[in-house]
């Protein structure tokens, strides 16, 4: 895996990482970057598989929360790297 990448957020939807260093410490639902499905499963907790954009790129991934805590989890892999 070489383009492949994380995303972190709190239980508010605030980016706590993110590889574009532009998005941490934004909240979720104002990155302009990010599809909005992916913004929704955020903001409503939902976890599983997932297909979403960033940036204009098809992106495969996984939602998952971290413990109890309620922070978010999601790992993207383009889709010409996936495929």
């Amino acid at each position: 895996v070489s383009t492949g990448y994380f995303i972190l957020a709190d239980s508010t939807g605030q980016i706590i990482y993110h590889p574009n260093k532009e998005l941490l410490n934004t909240n979720i639902k104002d990155a302009a970057t990010i599809s909005d499905n992916l913004k929704e499963a955020l903001a409503n907790h939902k976890h599983g598989r997932i297909v979403f954009t960033e940036s204009n790129i098809k992106t495969h991934g996984y939602v998952s929360e971290v413990g109890g805590i309620g922070w978010t989890v999601v790992s993207a892999l383009p889709d010409k790297e996936f495929n």
